[in-house]
């Protein structure tokens, strides 16, 4: 072929082509609101075939280039509102195609994540609750969790204390498990991460602990949806029984770049502080007291008091030792993203930082986050993208809960009658451990690193067919550091003690999808998805431990004396999956989804190495048929009912199933193994079969909606400890023994009250109420198992509910004490009576019952949205009702003249020969009549109904913000538990002192509260 002919060629494929480059066009319109006709900034605007898309600028005006000239399909959507469909024909080139949305109240055109894929919702048939960001970004949230509480029905969110950091607890439809863990699988952006404590000094900080959760920005995340029911959550099979969080972050999207900066600073405090005697009062009870028990008058007295006191206190000395430790602290946090991208490419980029110090000297969290979201179209049918986020956070820890080495704790219980520091400056050798000493001296710190993120890519088969491939990443690292001061506190004796410690947790995900979604005769729809995941979990752990440091300015190892212990330790475990999901839908009417997951997990012994968990769900959206038509009363009528199994493996241990050897067990300096553990070969999960049918209508246009959901969860094969022959070596084998049912309804009302048709205001108010009922069915020989200090585990009964004696007053006469059952040798008049109830004639153990439930009746949230013109008011309430709380506290500050803790106020009221009408008990040492004992003296109503946020905010005028180059500009001002109605005596009727356990809850025992927080914020746009 010589050069004329290759030119000729050439020239005839440049002619050819000429036409279609020169068939290019465009798209160019504004998006506007139906009602209003104000233009909609943000909106977005696709053409699917293509995967082109844009977001309207400030004026609502959008602009697609570079579209082929031809007939396409264009579709807008914007939160809040319904998506509009439109055909445009672009063949003659440049068209114009203007957009006006309506609102959408109810939110079916909205896109929810479910398992591994997307749905419309108007077309979910299973349970999930949805919470869009935007409805609460200006509400300042430490941590992801915090979003949640009050929002979902039938998710019980609850922060165990006000340590910042400290992990919170959520329950979805109620718990699950005893001892295999309760909390939901968290999925962030189709990844499985690393949740739970992994911390190697949690041991001595009661049951605050720390979570890996803590470490997630609230300020990238778009959305989260929580899979309830089983049709939801069994694709995600053996880890769904507690439910599952999809959390969805924020990502780039056509067009020119958007900047977003906001921030805020508040304070914190204390609010609802409990009363303790001053000093005088605290010498009167406890003189009373000795005085009753031994004769000996005027033991305690004051130095210039002119009497010879056993005990002199210091003349003019009255601590208020709460004042001493509790303090004003700062909350504070700034955040930036940028976001934009071209036809091919789409970024988001942010940085966050949080600072938040503890209202007790000792507590604080610090928090760095950076994330990088990338969408790239390699080619027309091949996307490419990564979702990374790096995180670095400081949690500043002290001791608390059931201690007497903790600030706050020794604070409630240290007498008034006692300095803070002796003459010479040195700390005053308290009764406990001196609480300012404590909070100033000993140091606790938690250092974590955590690389979070995937790569993926997405290759178009056909229409309609998708083939995804992922790899998904969590490193997260742990620096534990522990020093307890030479000077104060638990290491006084040993001259100072520190820890060291080490954990590294690596979690690696393989996935691949297949994705498919097809429509045939416009009647019949098939979308689904199939697939397999493979996970990789490894854990290692080092720490070294030393003691007898030269003095309180040296904290490190290095400086320690004596290295005392030291230990390394590595485990692994993986799972192998299959999953898919397919939904039919017949009529847009019809709509049948099944789920199968089958799980392989190295945890669980040969037999039972394999789960199979299915799932199906069916909906019919009656508005839609024929015979609907001619109402207006109804605006939507949908029918939902499922019915699936999941599985649990969570807390178990990672070698549960085998029989394990350890070494350690030396002797005369030579290395030595010995059992560890028994074998149990059959051992499996736990499985959930659950029964969900729920129902959603709206009336009146769409200005009323509810959503009810009633469901029934029956959990078998319960993880737990059995006991064992000891003439085994052991005395417990983890084993599949007990079974447990959740039970309850679940209610959503959203209501537009006024949409602004006839003024500018706007008011909607949403209503969201959850109710579960637990009971244990079944445990190994039906043996109760009694916990924590009241809490009991007991077949027919909800899950670790409260057990003691049961009180009927006071004696008021030594008849009264003779002719009852006989409690002890020295009870008097003035001492608690407890009711004989099986009538031998004795008080003793055989005469204890069930006296309280720490689960609700009822719980949930409330939230009025007021807008007018520029100003928006949001006011959110948060309520349970009907819960227990055992004060544990009132052991001690209810023991009056025992112990030598301060007290209450409420000791003012005690039993005394001149006041023989009291409330409370006699004064005596030793409290011979054991009336704090276990029971329902210290049993309180746990309901309460709270301000958890009052947000005030302006946004400014749009000709004022452009005129400065501004996209969006809003002030606010944010009170965040602002007030708590609840008949609780204690500091906070939201309180747990064992932290996130399966079983202990709703008990007080000096827990540090959550503060009341004030802050001021900005959010500008650029």
């Amino acid at each position: 072929m010589n050069i004329k002919t290759i030119i000729a060629i050439l020239s005839v494929l440049l002619l050819a082509a000429a036409p279609v480059l020169a068939r290019q066009a465009a798209i160019s319109g504004t998006v506007t609101d139906a009602r209003t006709g104000e233009t909609l900034p943000g909106a977005t605007v696709l053409i699917e075939a293509l995967q082109r898309g844009a977001s309207t600028d400030l004026q609502g005006r959008y602009n697609l280039t570079n579209i082929p000239a031809d007939v396409h399909t264009v579709r807008i959507t914007y939160v809040g509102y319904k998506n509009q469909t439109r055909v445009v024909d672009v063949t003659g080139g440049t068209a114009v195609a203007d957009f006006a949305l309506e609102e959408d109240f109810l939110g079916l055109d909205e896109v929810v994540v479910v398992g591994y894929g997307t749905e419309q919702r108007a077309n979910v048939s299973g349970s999930v609750g949805s919470l869009r960001m935007e409805s609460i970004e200006s509400v300042p949230l430490p941590t992801v969790e915090n979003a949640l509480q009050g929002r979902i029905a039938g998710v019980r969110v609850t922060q165990n204390s006000g340590a910042p950091g400290s992990a919170i607890s959520i329950r979805v439809r109620g718990s699950s498990s005893i001892s295999a863990g309760n909390d939901p699988l968290y999925v962030i952006d189709g990844v499985p991460v690393n949740q739970g404590n992994f911390s190697q000094i949690d041991a001595t900080f009661g049951g605050q602990g720390i979570n890996t959760l803590s470490d997630l920005n609230p300020d990238d995340v778009e959305s989260i949806e929580v899979l309830k029911d089983a049709s939801a959550a069994a694709i995600y099979g053996s880890r769904a029984s507690n439910g599952v969080v999809l959390i969805t972050t924020k990502r780039g999207s056509e067009g020119a770049p958007r900047i977003d900066f906001s921030a805020y600073y508040g304070t914190q405090h204390d609010y609802n502080r409990v009363n303790y005697l001053n000093a005088d009062q605290y010498i009167e009870v406890y003189n009373e007291s000795i005085l009753n028990a031994f004769g000996l008058p005027d033991y305690f007295g004051y130095e210039d008091d002119d009497t010879a006191n056993f005990v002199e206190v210091p003349a003019g000395t009255d601590t208020d030792w709460l004042d001493e430790v509790l303090r004003a602290a700062p909350i504070a946090n700034t955040s930036i993203s940028v976001s934009g991208g071209t036809d091919r490419t789409r970024y988001f980029v942010s940085g966050t930082s949080f600072i938040q110090d503890g209202i007790v000297r000792g507590f604080g969290y610090e928090r760095l986050n950076g994330r990088i979201n990338l969408d790239y179209q390699a080619f027309n049918n091949l996307t490419l993208g990564t979702n990374i986020s790096l995180t670095r956070g400081v949690i500043e820890r002290s001791r608390s809960d059931n201690t007497i080495y903790g600030p706050f704790a020794n604070a409630n219980a240290v007498p008034p009658v006692e300095p803070i520091y002796n003459e010479d400056g040195s700390y005053f050798n308290t009764l406990y451990a001196n609480p300012v000493g404590l909070g100033r001296e000993n140091e606790a710190e938690e250092r974590t690193l955590r690389i979070l993120g995937n790569t993926f890519a997405s290759y178009r088969l056909a229409d309609g067919l998708e083939l995804r491939g992922s790899l998904g990443l969590d490193q997260y690292t742990l620096r534990s550091r522990l020093y307890d001061s030479p000077i104060v506190g638990l290491a006084t004796g040993t001259g100072g003690a520190g820890t060291a410690a080490n954990s590294f947790v690596t979690k690696i995900t393989y996935e691949s999808t297949l994705s498919f979604n097809r429509t045939y005769r416009d009647l019949h729809s098939v979308t689904g998805v199939v697939g397999g995941s493979y996970e990789d979990n490894v854990t290692e752990t080092n720490s070294v431990s030393g003691s007898q440091f030269p003095n309180e300015f040296f904290r490190y190892l290095t400086s320690a004396a004596t290295i005392s212990s030291g230990s390394s330790a590595y485990t692994e475990w993986t799972l192998a999956s299959l999953f898919s999901r397919v939904n039919y839908t017949f009529n847009d009417r019809y709509t049948l989804t099944m789920n199968v997951r089958t799980d392989g997990s190295s945890r669980f012994g040969e037999d039972n190495r394999y789960g199979f968990f299915p799932s199906a769900s069916a909906l019919w959206r009656i508005i839609d048929e024929p015979f609907m038509s001619r109402q207006e009363f109804l605006s939507d009528l949908r029918l939902r009912a499922s019915y699936g199994i999941t599985g649990n493996q969570f807390g178990i241990g990672n070698f549960a199933s085998r029989g394990l050897w350890a070494g350690g067990s030396n002797y005369n300096d030579q290395p030595g193994t010995a059992p560890a553990q028994l074998a149990n070969p059959d051992l499996k999960w736990e499985t959930t079969n659950q029964f969900n049918i729920g129902t959603d209508f709206a009336l009146f246009n769409q200005r009323l909606a509810f959503t009810f959901d009633y469901f029934i969860k029956k959990t078998d094969d319960l993880l737990l400890n059995r006991p064992v022959p000891r003439s085994t070596g052991f005395t417990s084998l983890t084993s599949n023994v007990g079974s447990m049912e959740n039970r309850g309804y679940e209610v959503s009302v959203r209501a537009h009250i006024l949409r602004g048709s006839l003024t500018d205001l706007r008011w909607t108010s949403e209503l969201n109420i959850g109710t579960t009922q637990n009971e244990v069915t079944r445990l190994y020989q039906d043996e109760p198992i009694n916990t924590g200090f009241a809490s009991r585990i007991e077949v027919g009964q909800p899950l670790g509910v409260f057990y003691g004696y049961v009180t009927d007053g006071l004696f008021r006469t030594p008849d009264e004490v003779n002719s009852h059952a006989f409690q002890d040798q020295d009870t008097s008049p003035g001492d608690i009576r407890f009711r004989d109830l099986n009538g031998d004639g004795f008080i003793t153990g055989l005469d204890r019952q069930i006296i309280g439930n720490p689960w609700p009746d009822f719980s949930g949230g409330f939230n009025n949205t007021f807008q007018f013109r520029g100003f928006d008011l949001s006011v959110f309430l948060e309520f349970v009702y009907g819960n227990d709380i055992f004060n544990a506290n009132r052991l001690y500050t209810d023991a009056y003249g025992t112990f030598f803790d301060n007290h209450t106020k409420r000791a003012l009221d005690r039993w005394t020969p001149d006041n023989p009408d009291a409330s409370e008990p006699r004064a005596a040492w030793g409290d011979p009549n054991f009336n704090t004992r276990n029971s329902d003296r210290f049993i309180e109503d746990g309901s309460y109904l709270r301000i958890k946020n009052l947000i005030l905010g302006y946004n400014l005028p749009g000709e004022t913000i452009t005129r400065f180059g501004f996209r969006s500009a809003r002030i606010y001002l944010q009170a965040q538990n602002l007030h708590t109605f609840t008949n609780y005596s204690g500091f906070d009727p939201e309180v747990n002192y064992a932290g996130n356990t399966g079983v202990v809850r709703g008990t007080d025992f000096y827990t540090l509260p959550q503060a009341r927080t004030l802050t001021a914020g900005i959010n500008l746009g650029f």
